[in-house]
């Protein structure tokens, strides 16, 4: 059985609660995650009013930071290159059979 506001063409489109959820969601992420993250960043090349690095000169002077740093970045590159290693073949499988 159809619709009729199909067959009649009628063309009004209704509002989706999701939305309004979905929307909700993205602004608090983007108010309370998004915004403080990118004030710290600007904030830390500018820390008294001009433009320096000398937090970040001061922060990774420091050996054990530099050390810190590198082993994250490792395990993060790690982390990327084993997840789509393990992910590419599965999903490929899931794609071309029915092996759900």
């Amino acid at each position: 059985m159809r619709d009729s506001r199909v067959a009649t063409g009628d063309k009004r489109s209704y509002f989706d609660i999701k939305w309004l959820f979905i929307i909700g969601i993205v602004a608090f992420l983007v108010v309370f995650e998004v915004f403080p993250m990118v004030y710290m960043f600007i904030k830390s090349f500018f820390p008294e009013k001009s433009f320096s690095l000398a937090s970040y000169k001061k922060t990774y002077g420091y050996e054990l930071n530099r050390i810190s740093l590198r082993n994250t970045l490792v395990s993060a590159f790690g982390t990327m290159i084993l997840g789509t290693l393990i992910a590419f073949p599965l999903a490929w499988l899931v794609g071309r059979t029915n092996l759900y």
